[in-house]
């Protein structure tokens, strides 16, 4: 027989007989604790699955990030290569459009000028009217004559006849009359300015009748009412 007389007795015996142990654990601990060291077995299992799928899903995470990056970098150049485009184009339909402008400004001109010839007869009553300077170098002699006369006589200064040259038409006939004219398609306050200082210079040199002509195409509102408080006619051409 067995005996138990102290803690030591029962600590040889558990250690003699295994099987005596295992029905004394069972009867001592609970179901749920004898079972643990098989749940944190499975717990350290299970952890370190989650570890590896997070370190697949940081690596995926990874180049996923990668590659955003190299979208975006690609896509800033991207961009700045179609600013580069826009500008680009932008900047040839300006010289396209500028181009068409003068040409259509300098059609504009030309024309004016029978018709501001015509329009000197018919408004102002100007009799054998004649082209006395055009921009594109058209100038006469009498024209010439008269203003190198005013210039040593000191009536004009260099830069008033620099001023004048810059006209875009001038016409002159009988009588010492003449129209200083300025041609736009579109009239704005400088063009009828530029009439009024232009046709206050001829009127110095010549000492005659000189209107300040406007031929214009466009009239707005406000430039009509100042070419009228100003004496500038104004000849509308289509």
């Amino acid at each position: 027989m067995t005996t138990i007389n102290t803690i030591e007795d029962l600590a040889r015996i558990l250690r003699e007989q295994p099987t005596w142990a295992d029905a004394l654990r069972a009867l001592i601990l609970s179901e749920d604790l004898l079972d643990l060291p098989a749940r944190l077995d499975r717990f350290i299992e299970e952890q370190q699955q989650v570890n590896r799928e997070l370190r697949q899903f940081n690596e995926e995470q990874t180049q996923v990030n990668e590659e955003l990056l190299q979208f975006r970098n690609e896509q800033i150049q991207f961009n700045e290569e179609q600013r580069q485009f826009n500008r680009g184009v932008i900047q040839r339909l300006n010289s396209i459009e500028g181009r068409l402008g003068n040409l259509e400004g300098g059609d504009y001109e030309r024309r004016s000028r029978s018709r501001g010839l015509a329009r000197s007869m018919l408004v102002l009553g100007f009799e054998s009217p004649y082209i006395a300077l055009t921009q594109e170098g058209v100038i006469d002699p009498r024209f010439t004559s008269t203003v190198e006369r005013a210039l040593r006589s000191s009536r004009v200064t260099r830069e008033q006849m620099g001023d004048l040259y810059d006209a875009d038409l001038i016409i002159s006939a009988n009588e010492n009359r003449h129209a200083v004219i300025e041609v736009s398609i579109t009239a704005d306050t400088d063009d009828i300015r530029r009439a009024k200082d232009r046709a206050g210079i001829l009127a110095s040199i010549t000492e005659g009748d000189v209107r300040a002509v406007v031929i214009t195409a466009n009239l707005r509102g406000p430039q009509s009412r100042q070419a009228e408080s100003e004496d500038v006619t104004v000849f509308l051409a289509p």
